[in-house]
């Protein structure tokens, strides 16, 4: 039996999700699919436009036959972790046979390869990740350069680079330059947001010994970053700004496939999509309570992703806070890329530190696997993993405190009890009225 896997946020779901399950589906004879979603925060450090729930819903109508949730500490972490979390949960599960990732460049080999050199790094590749950290590259900045820098050392024989470590800024820049022009393939392809989760995913398989066949599936009409919705498939960036930009339903609806559109018109009718702004009072709240911390209280320095120098600029400037998104983009650094300082703030609200991250890792980055949902002709599917499967299952939120005897994995599901608590929250506030708990809401089946 092939059982497909994938990884996604499904913020929300729209034609070139489907477009992915579909043609992953056919290439590897899948008999099932199995999504692990992000809940109700992603890993751009912002709140999903609608829950986890909604697009449970709407990943079932559209080809899934059962959905998982990431757990919030990974579905909120930088993309090695995001990566780790997701494979974890797929091969925990004990029946996934595939892998499918939407990327720009589906060139397996080369993928494989890349991810190679990033997993095991060499000593060239950390020469040159050195040099450009410290020529002040951001870290995402410097790891690509030095991917290139090294491949062209494996390419150029005989010719040694010069030591990057002694140069000026300067000289690390001319040379940059010249080492793109030789290699535009694999520069492009490591500015790519889904190559680069790709690479991910593929070191995550290596890391835990999964058997698990990779599906790359190349990404069609838009990039990644696309904001136009002149497209037969748009982004999904593209319809989040559609719909939070309050355009007219019928400039974006078309985006969404025609096995949800009906639900999804009046999902954008009904129900008001979330912003991370909707979070600024609770982040307010949070940074002056951490902030001004007694001794054994929490710190800032205490949550995860806020190092020293982060929380000593957010201290620094408190006093100007207007907003979640305004504060974001004033804290914006070159050592810092806007996406991490957004998942810092998050990390702030959400009480997400840095032994939760600790305690991610050591569990192999999955503790439990938390269904969401399912299609009824998935049940011998779920009794599979029942019996396969290296962890708890849950489907009764409001028991996992007998079910989880590892405390660490307690810790991970409490906050992923709590973040949905303080999206429900937000979500009450914006629509003027009460929505059920996570512990009353029931399984999603179809």
């Amino acid at each position: 039996m092939n059982i497909l896997g994938v990884i996604a946020e499904f913020n929300p779901f729209h034609n070139g999700h489907k477009y992915l399950l579909e043609t992953a589906k056919k290439q590897c004879q899948a008999d099932y699919t199995i999504v692990v979603m992000s809940g109700n925060f992603t890993q751009r450090g912002e709140p999903a436009i609608y829950d986890k729930f909604i697009r449970t819903r709407w990943a079932l109508m559209c080809g899934a036959d059962l959905v998982i949730e990431l757990p919030v500490v990974s579905a909120t972490a930088s993309a090695g972790d995001f990566a780790l979390g997701g494979v974890a949960q797929l091969f925990s599960s004990g029946v996934v046979t595939h892998l499918a990732f939407g990327c720009e460049n589906p060139d397996l080999s080369k993928l494989m390869r890349m991810a190679e050199i990033f997993g095991k790094e060499p000593e060239g590749y950390k020469k040159h990740l050195k040099a450009g950290l410290k020529a002040g590259l951001a870290w995402p900045d410097a790891r690509s350069r030095a991917m290139i820098r090294y491949t062209s050392d494996e390419d150029i024989a005989g010719q040694a680079y010069a030591n990057l470590a002694g140069q000026a800024d300067a000289d690390f820049a001319r040379q940059e330059d010249a080492d793109s022009a030789r290699h535009t393939d694999t520069a492009s392809m490591l500015r790519q947001s889904n190559n680069i989760l790709a690479l991910e995913y593929l070191m995550a398989l290596h890391r835990l010994g999964a058997h698990i066949t990779p599906v790359p599936v190349a990404r069609i009409h838009s990039g990644y970053h696309d904001i136009t919705l002149d497209t037969p498939i748009c982004s999904a960036t593209a319809l989040r700004l559609a719909i939070t930009g309050q355009k007219a339903p019928e400039d974006y609806l078309g985006h969404f496939p025609g096995e949800i559109a009906k639900n999804a018109r009046q999902t954008c009718l009904d129900t008001p999509p979330i912003t991370a702004d909707d979070f600024s009072s609770m982040l307010a709240w949070r940074l002056h309570h951490l902030t001004g911390s007694a001794p054994g209280d929490t710190k800032l320095t205490d949550i995860s992703d806020v190092d020293r120098f982060l929380a000593d600029r957010i201290t620094n400037q408190l006093n100007t806070f207007t907003g979640f998104s305004d504060f974001a983009d004033q804290l914006k650094h070159r050592s810092y890329t806007r996406t991490r300082i957004s998942r810092a703030l998050l990390h702030v609200i959400l009480d997400i530190t840095r032994q939760d991250s600790q305690a991610f890792t050591e569990l192999g980055g999955c503790g439990y696997l938390r269904i969401l949902g399912f299609r009824q002709t998935a049940a011998p599917l779920l009794s599979e993993i029942k019996k396969q499967a290296a962890v708890p299952m849950i489907t009764r939120p409001q028991h996992y405190a007998k079910l989880l005897e590892d405390s660490r994995a307690r810790r991970l599901f409490a906050l992923d009890v709590s973040s949905s608590d303080i999206y429900r929250l937000a979500w009450n506030i914006k629509a003027k009225q009460a929505a059920d708990h996570e512990f009353l809401r029931p399984l999603i089946r179809i």
